[in-house]
């Protein structure tokens, strides 16, 4: 069971990184359409919505990297997991 409870415990902490990761992009995508949309064509804020449009691709990738660190090798994790389970029976 503790094997079982030390994966459970790993995948809540995932799906919260993952999850304050997202919030994290929401509040850049918010900004950027703040920023788009008071620059309606004027160069002033070019440079502004290019260092927060960077910063989103960056977050973008952090939660791509962290979704694919959670989900590993999927097939394998689930066949582990169904072998602690039939041990704990």
């Amino acid at each position: 069971m503790n094997g079982v409870t030390s994966v459970l415990e790993a995948q809540c902490v995932a799906l919260e990184k993952m999850c304050a990761q997202l919030n994290n992009l929401q509040n850049s995508g918010d900004a950027l359409q703040k920023i788009a949309d008071a620059w309606k064509g004027s160069m002033m804020n070019k440079r502004e919505l290019t260092l927060k449009m960077d910063m989103a691709n960056k977050q973008m990738q952090a939660v791509s990297a962290s979704c694919a660190e959670y989900l590993g090798d999927e097939a394998e994790e689930r066949r582990r997991f169904l072998q602690l389970m039939n041990m704990q029976q």
